[in-house]
């Protein structure tokens, strides 16, 4: 009985000690407010009012920030800065220069780099006056637009006379540059719709980097029936000095038509001037040498 009598003594000896620490709290969150309000008193609030463009931007951009009153004195208008209180992530070098008393354009000294996302945060140090401060969002996001495959074409290329042997002709078109060796790792040529059937051996025929991929593949035989052949681009192929690769497979199929039997189709008699001879027509262009 003694020692459970005890027990509700120390917690109403806690009880207090709880009121304090919660008390204190609440003088300091009081405090706080207070010297936060007599320091922003005499002070005018800034926003800023616009960033543009946001978005999908062009890589050749400028961008211009407008707040919603003066910022800086006439003589700074016109005057181009090496740096303002803007940070960009990851960094654009390059300079300002206040259009007006409330207007800045930041011109990059570079194109932007490809399909890479960027945040232009405005500090607080970009006041020359005392008597404002920042309100507002201050972080503004823009990116370059998406690396991505433009087009492709596909085309067949007979490898002899009978034409039972094919070779796939491709060229792919892309928005930005990119290293040949590094297609090569993400790029299939197979049989079927879906570029997930039999692999096709190829070559990229295209040496240096750039927009545009050449690809050969080799010689394979044509079926007696319809056969369908796919290219397919795998998702996370990179072009040069870009921050996101691509998003998605990128597949493009063609037809093959079925390989048909040579018929004769017509025997009849052709004359030329003075010259006389037979025609005979096939079912299909045929080497004239062969048939000879």
């Amino acid at each position: 009985m003694p020692e459970q009598a005890k027990a509700p003594q120390k917690n109403r000896r806690s009880l207090p000690t709880i009121l304090y620490v919660v008390a204190g709290v609440a003088v300091m969150l009081v405090l706080y407010t207070a010297i936060r309000s007599l320091s922003f008193r005499n002070k005018h609030p800034v926003k800023v009012v616009s960033v543009q463009p946001l978005g999908e931007v062009n890589r050749k951009t400028n961008l211009t920030f407008e707040f919603s009153q003066d910022m800086v004195e006439q003589k700074m208008v016109d005057q181009p800065r090496d740096t303002v209180a803007v940070r960009f992530d990851p960094e654009i070098p390059g300079r300002f220069k206040w259009l007006s008393r409330r207007r800045l354009r930041f011109f990059p000294d570079q194109p932007l780099r490809p399909a890479t996302g960027y945040i232009a945060k405005v500090l607080p140090e970009i006041f020359v006056r005392e008597d404002t401060y920042l309100e507002g969002n201050t972080q503004f996001h823009f990116h370059t637009a998406p690396f991505r495959v433009t087009d492709a074409h596909l085309g067949f290329l007979s490898q002899d006379p009978k034409q039972s042997k094919v070779r796939l002709e491709a060229s792919i078109d892309f928005n930005y540059d990119v290293d040949p060796e590094e297609v090569a790792r993400y790029l299939k040529v197979t049989h079927g719709s879906k570029g997930m059937g039999r692999p096709i051996p190829y070559t990229i025929e295209t040496e240096q980097a750039g927009q545009a991929i050449h690809v050969l593949s080799e010689p394979f035989s044509r079926e007696e029936k319809e056969q369908k052949v796919s290219l397919r681009v795998s998702s996370g192929l990179t072009c040069l000095n870009c921050d996101k690769g691509l998003g998605k497979d990128f597949v493009r199929t063609a037809r093959l038509g079925a390989r048909e039997r040579l018929k004769l189709v017509r025997i009849y008699p052709q004359q030329s001037g003075r010259t006389c001879g037979i025609a005979i027509r096939f079912s299909a262009s045929v080497n004239s040498k062969v048939a000879e």
